[in-house]
């Protein structure tokens, strides 16, 4: 994802598909390269994995939810 490469960075996430912390980060990458609703599919995923995480990882999962939010009015666009 560092150097730009949002394509190998997907693959690389999509091979994690069980880890919360690997399908925020394909949401990202799928963003990135405008694939909103599998974005949004993965950080719908990490939202509900991480629902009751402790109280210092729930930023995380807050700003997941604004991105959702954020890709429902780029996708209807």
């Amino acid at each position: 994802m560092e150097l730009g490469n949002h394509q190998e960075a997907v693959r690389y996430y999509r091979r994690e598909w069980t880890s919360p912390l690997a399908r925020l980060k394909l949401a990202r990458a799928y963003a990135l390269l405008g694939e909103l609703e599998k974005a949004r599919d993965a950080y719908t995923y990490f939202v509900e994995a991480w629902a009751d995480a402790d109280p210092e990882l729930q930023p995380m999962v807050e700003e997941a939810k604004r991105d959702i939010v954020r890709l429902r009015a780029d996708f209807s666009r």
